[in-house]
């Protein structure tokens, strides 16, 4: 589980399958059952989101936010999450943006969730963006990150001036509409009752969302010797390339031959009746030499061995089975090991990357270097058990974006907007299919 603090006395708690507002025992509260909660020194939940459910709150935050009273909105009452930096009170702001419909009596389609002090919040991996991040995939919106309008500003530039959501491919992005960070702060909610609506400035009507440079990332996705496609019945299968066996029977073949030649030196050598040369200053002793190739040939049969085994035992299939939400480890026709979705509570990729810049007549050229990739499932605690592993490095053309957050260690959630890589789009499609979280842990050399 997850502790973010933010600025009013309020936290953040995110675990695989909720994210919650608590409100501290000091803060000071209306809300008759909320009070008792924090009159027991426990922090009361002012919102909640839960993973495929809607957006609930306590009476007093849907009072001062003009919420309906429900108790609660849907997903699709919410267009997107949005984290934005504001000069004039030089604040990390985030909030949602709600539809026309459910804006309309309330004259303001945002929102205002909470609120950062502290100016590197809001940089990839920050406190802020882990926060905006992971609500959006809980609501199944997309996230917006609204940086400073200069330069200047507290970001050091390191951030772009446009709204950034990274599509899948070598440099492709998704560039969303300018959102204008807020102009005006709102109050304290838990301390004060708000004096005027929050508003984003410029965003009503909000235009709709352009085309994406490519695609969403679709099927099949090839990451090493591995390739992920889906059957026509719907069954996701990561097969491995028939490429991988014949690297290593020809390997095998190779120190095969090499074994040959040293038995036939070694045995020619104890049979020859044509003296040794005289060793003179010569180590080691040529006496020894037919017994040094023998060993080098019981070595090299020892990999030769080595190598046909891990062909023979080595899975080279994994099935997954959106029916029976199962994932499955093969052998050929043989089942090494099965997990049932109810069993686990992630998908993870992680990356070891290296960002590379190259001076092109014009500007900068990001070139990232994926240097190692895994896909492991979470089942509770630090249990992971890995089942894809790629040692292959390969190189890609990103954008300043990207580049920005490759150079930070950390673990996001895994949205479609911000696939990049292949093994990113696969690890994807698996959790979607398994009905699972999705999470990218990145780690920088």
């Amino acid at each position: 589980m997850t502790r973010i603090p933010a600025a009013n006395n309020l936290t953040i708690e995110i675990d695989v399958t909720h994210w919650r507002l608590l409100a501290a025992p000091d803060n000071p509260i209306d809300d008759d059952n909320a009070a008792e909660t924090l009159r027991s020194g426990a922090s009361a939940v002012m919102l909640q989101a839960a993973m495929g459910d809607t957006l609930r709150y306590e009476a007093q935050f849907g009072q001062q936010h003009q919420l309906p009273a429900s108790g609660s909105i849907t997903p699709e009452q919410i267009q997107r999450v949005v984290l934005g930096w504001s000069n004039s009170d030089s604040l990390w702001h985030l909030g949602i943006m709600l539809t026309p419909e459910l804006a309309a009596p309330r004259g303001s389609r945002w929102c205002e969730i909470a609120r950062w002090n502290e100016a590197e919040a809001g940089l990839p991996g920050g406190a802020a963006a882990q926060a905006g991040m992971a609500l959006a995939y809980m609501l199944g919106r997309s996230f917006n990150l609204v940086p400073p309008r200069t330069p200047a500003a507290p970001l050091n530039g390191s951030a772009p001036q446009t709204t950034t959501q990274v599509a899948f491919g070598a440099g492709a992005t998704r560039r969303a509409p300018q959102v204008s960070p807020v102009t005006r702060p709102t109050p304290a909610y838990l301390s004060e009752p708000p004096t005027e609506t929050p508003t984003l400035e410029a965003v009503a009507p909000v235009p709709p969302a352009p085309e994406r440079t490519l695609p969403i990332p679709q099927l099949p996705f090839k990451t090493g010797m591995w390739l992920l496609e889906r059957d026509p019945d719907g069954v996701l299968r990561y097969r491995r390339s028939p490429a991988w066996m014949w690297q290593r029977l020809w390997r095998a073949v190779w120190y095969a031959f090499w074994v040959a030649i040293y038995i036939l030196l070694s045995y020619a050598t104890l049979n020859s009746t044509l003296a040794l040369p005289n060793a003179g200053t010569m180590l080691p002793s040529p006496e020894i030499l037919p017994y040094l190739g023998i060993g080098s040939a019981a070595l090299l049969l020892g990999l030769v061995l080595y190598i046909l085994i891990d062909m023979i035992l080595s899975p080279g299939l994994v099935v997954i089975d959106p029916y029976t939400r199962t994932i499955r480890m093969q052998r050929r026709d043989q089942t090494v090991w099965s997990k049932s979705a109810n069993d686990l509570q992630a998908v993870y990729v992680s990356h070891v990357v290296n960002l590379k810049e190259r001076k092109k007549r014009g500007g900068i050229e990001h070139q990232l270097e994926i240097q190692h990739g895994e896909l492991n499932l979470h089942s509770g605690e630090k249990k992971f058990q890995r089942f894809l592993r790629v040692e292959e490095t390969e190189e890609m053309q990103v954008d300043a974006y990207v580049a920005t957050i490759a150079a930070h260690n950390s673990v996001w959630p895994l949205l479609p907007e911000n696939v990049v890589t292949p093994m990113q789009g696969a690890a994807l499609t698996i959790a979607q299919t398994l009905g699972l979280p999705c999470y990218y842990d990145q780690r920088t050399k």
